[in-house]
């Protein structure tokens, strides 16, 4: 509902990649669902000459749908 507590990130640890401060384990849990997620970053590299237009708004929404419909077939498929 409006204004409730949807999800929560809590950041478990950092550290310094190639000398930048980076979050190295982050926590994002879903209020809503009651599910919780883990995310563990080992290896970090930064400047790898990709091209910006691989991180607009449109692109990077794109990408997280066709990701969304690739895992809701696969449920559907059990």
């Amino acid at each position: 509902a409006a204004g409730e507590l949807q999800k929560r990130v809590m950041i478990q640890r950092t550290g310094l990649s190639q000398g930048r401060q980076t979050l190295t384990q982050v926590v994002i849990e879903d209020v809503a669902q009651k599910q919780i997620l883990l995310m563990e970053s080992r290896k970090i590299e930064f400047d790898r000459g990709l091209d910006d237009s691989l991180f607009t708004e449109e692109r990077l929404k794109s990408t997280v749908s066709a990701a969304a419909k690739k895992i809701d077939s696969q449920k559907g498929a059990k």
